[in-house]
């Protein structure tokens, strides 16, 4: 199976405080070699046939499990969690199981039931003797901590928000697209895509983004 892991390193204080995750050494400079454009075609289009063929990949498989690692700025501050996940394509199912902080919240989201709502329990202290409680899942209570809702959890989702960034980057210039065929993660070899942004505009969301793609 492709694996798919976005990392999405945003300007001005994002990139400084995420310095180590850009010099990341299981992604040798090295090894880059630049994402090959056919003529009169946007640099990023090569790196978006790629993403499309990933995500393809993640859909086609039914279920699995994940451990999430997640590092989101929120405020001006950066929020870490460890998230275990279980995900079911069809119907699209994704269950959530907080490791750190808030350990033993779970969180339950079906696509058709429920009304939309996704169901959630507190792992301890007073909020976890009321019991399950539902909530809309992009309610202030549900998106604490981070940026995407529960119905946006899975690599597909995660590949398609990739997508769907670089595809509207495709109506501007200014971008490098890069490919570490090389590169690891957590001791897997992995392929690296890497878009940059040389200078800050308001059209850009991120200054460099990162997908990570299993080698097959």
């Amino acid at each position: 199976m492709t694996r798919l892991v976005v990392c999405l390193l945003a300007g001005g204080v994002a990139a400084a405080a995420s310095a180590q995750t850009i010099t990341d050494p299981s992604v040798r400079p090295s090894s880059a070699t630049q994402q090959p454009a056919a003529a009169n075609e946007h640099p990023l289009a090569p790196a978006v046939r790629m993403a499309e063929d990933a995500v393809k990949a993640a859909e086609a498989v039914p279920t699995y499990t994940a451990t999430l690692y997640r590092k989101v700025l929120l405020n001006g501050q950066f929020a870490e969690s460890t998230v275990r996940m279980k995900y079911r394509t069809t119907p699209k199912s994704v269950y959530l199981y907080f490791v750190q902080p808030h350990a033993g919240r779970e969180a339950l989201w079906i696509e058709g039931w429920n009304d939309g709502n996704m169901l959630a329990h507190e792992g301890s202290g007073v909020a976890s003797l009321i019991g399950s409680v539902s909530l809309a899942p992009d309610s202030p209570q549900a998106m604490e901590g981070s940026k995407n809702p529960i119905t946006r959890s899975g690599l597909a989702e995660m590949g398609r928000t990739v997508l769907e960034q670089w595809r509207e980057e495709m109506k501007y210039g200014e971008v490098s697209a890069k490919l570490f065929p090389e590169a690891t993660l957590d001791g897997v070899p992995c392929r690296v895509i890497e878009t940059t942004h040389p200078q800050p505009r308001k059209e850009f969301a991120f200054h460099k983004t990162r997908l990570f793609l299993t080698r097959d």
